[in-house]
């Protein structure tokens, strides 16, 4: 998951384009995602099309039925207007509500790549509306201002690069050099 900084530029706009460019070449799944419009000023780069506006996250509901106590004879489910009903008939034993668990299900990201933002807020409620994603999900922060905080598990923070454009492109060259393909 590629993302960068509210009120985007073209510094983490550019990066986030030629890194989607390159790791989707590589046959990786990436997704690069602002909640921003592309500011009509930077309208002429190009590939902006492959900007999301929403995290795809795995929307599935999991429910968790502990079977220590009672052994599962069938499942059936109804649907009665609004309302889903799962019935687990058991073959011995019985369920309790303590033996059942509810929880989202896996996000499919094993990393985020934040681009161009010195601390986390800066990417604003992509940020405030998935703590949770970006908590539990490596984060590696590539970025060129001195007042970076280091907010990532990994940091490529170089506050002598002129741009995180630079970062990247040095970044791609290493990774050229050892895939031995055009990225």
């Amino acid at each position: 998951l590629l993302v960068t900084h509210e009120k985007m530029d073209g510094d983490g706009l550019g990066s986030g384009i030629a890194l989607y460019l390159a790791l989707s070449k590589l046959k990786k799944n990436v997704d690069f995602i602002s909640l921003d419009e592309v500011p009509q000023a930077l309208s002429f780069l190009p590939k902006t099309e492959v900007l999301s506006k929403e995290i795809p996250i795995g929307n599935d509901f999991v429910i968790t039925l502990n079977c220590t106590q009672a052994e599962v004879d069938k499942i059936k489910y109804n649907k009665i207007g609004n309302k889903l009903n799962i019935l687990v008939s058991p073959k011995r034993g019985i369920f309790t509500k303590e033996d059942v668990e509810f929880k989202r299900g896996q996000s499919k990201y094993d990393l985020i790549i934040s681009l161009d933002a010195g601390d986390i807020n800066q990417l604003g409620s992509l940020y405030k509306s998935n703590v949770d994603l970006f908590y539990s999900t490596v984060l590696l922060n590539i970025d060129h201002h001195i007042s970076n905080d280091y907010f990532g598990k990994i940091n490529l923070v170089d506050p002598l690069a002129t741009s995180t454009a630079e970062i990247v492109l040095s970044l791609l060259d290493g990774l050229q050099s050892s895939v031995g393909k055009d990225v």
